[in-house]
């Protein structure tokens, strides 16, 4: 968990720069265009003699351009946010998970401190009942350290076995939660990856349909223009 973590943290961090990249991107791309439409407006129409047909971004005829170029900012799709809110999700689930992990350890460790204490516990009461002795049973009565010996191991062992309860169910519960942790993780890494596939493509598409807009009225305007630089426009 803790190398499963530090790997998403790095990649948190890859995903939030192209996130942000991308954004400054789209900005930009919408300048472009809206560039291109204002550079028609208060330049080419006057090259034109304000002839408006022989505009493209700008031809009344060309509703269908003039309306994606419109709607264009609101149909650029960062497809990397859909992965920075995976990446979030996933940073708090594996915090979550390394924790109640880390609960069932600390949990494990006072079941063998218990264990541990409770076999001290025997050997002081097999060494006494065999006639033993020390500073703290000099002068008292082996009956007495003996019931006493014995009464601190029986709370021992109930301790002991009490936590052994405890570790057995929340061990079992949290195998279960594990296997269904893993599967979670897995089923939500394959969505968040087909969401950003179908946000790209269809980030892709609003591009690729506004460019084929472009193209289709510049072969009706101006069918010939750049024929003389055949190389850059033949898969055009």
């Amino acid at each position: 968990m803790k190398k499963s973590l530090k790997n998403i943290e790095v990649f948190h961090k890859c995903v939030e720069t192209a996130a942000e990249k991308r954004q400054h991107e789209i900005k930009k791309y919408v300048e472009l265009i809206n560039g291109l439409v204002d550079y028609e407006k208060n330049g080419i129409i006057f090259f034109a003699d304000d002839n408006t047909s022989s505009l493209i971004f700008n031809n009344p005829s060309y509703t269908e351009l003039s309306e994606k170029v419109t709607k264009l900012k609101d149909k650029l799709i960062n497809p990397y946010t859909a992965f920075k809110d995976w990446l979030d999700e996933e940073v708090l689930d594996a915090e979550a998970m390394s924790i109640a992990i880390k609960g069932i350890n600390e949990l494990m460790e006072k079941e063998d401190k218990y264990r541990q204490k409770l076999e001290s516990v025997e050997s002081e009461l097999k060494k006494i009942e065999s006639g033993g002795t020390s500073l703290k049973t000099l002068f008292k009565k082996k009956e007495d350290v003996i019931a006493n010996k014995q009464k601190e191991k029986d709370e021992v062992q109930e301790k002991k076995n009490n936590m052994e309860l405890i570790v057995k169910i929340v061990a079992d519960n949290m195998e279960s939660q594990i296997e269904e942790f893993k599967n979670l993780k897995t089923q939500t890494y394959y969505k968040y990856l087909k969401i950003f596939a179908i946000l790209q493509r269809e980030s892709n598409k609003v591009v690729r349909e506004l460019w084929t807009l472009v193209k289709n009225g510049l072969n009706e305007i101006a069918p010939n223009a750049g024929e003389g630089n055949k190389t850059m426009l033949r898969n055009l």
